[in-house]
């Protein structure tokens, strides 16, 4: 899991260990995501390139504002999303199996 986190942090550029921990959780529920939504079941050394993508980029939009979905400056207030957007989703698109 270690080398997955790396390459994550190194598509994000983050050098320094301040997201370690962070990442450390998110990353290993991030790929069991990606396994359950496409009917995979990659082991960690081998996890697709793209697949590593879409962990880095849902990895990003969880850690940045990139989840807000609305924003006012008056008495401020902020709305944010947890889901993800097709675009990052869409980095799956190529593992899913297709059901029968």
């Amino acid at each position: 899991m270690d080398d997955l986190i790396k390459r994550v942090k190194t598509i994000l550029w983050i050098v320094d260990a301040d997201y370690d921990l962070y990442l450390a959780e998110v990353v290993p529920a991030l790929l069991e995501f990606a396994k359950g939504h496409c009917g995979q079941s990659w082991e960690v050394d081998d996890v697709p390139a793209d697949v590593v993508m879409f962990i880095a980029r849902a990895t990003e939009f969880h850690l940045k504002t990139a989840g807000m979905s609305q924003e006012q400056m008056g008495d401020w207030s902020a709305s944010y999303t947890q889901t993800l957007p097709e675009s990052i989703l869409d980095l799956l698109y190529n593992h899913r199996k297709v059901k029968n």
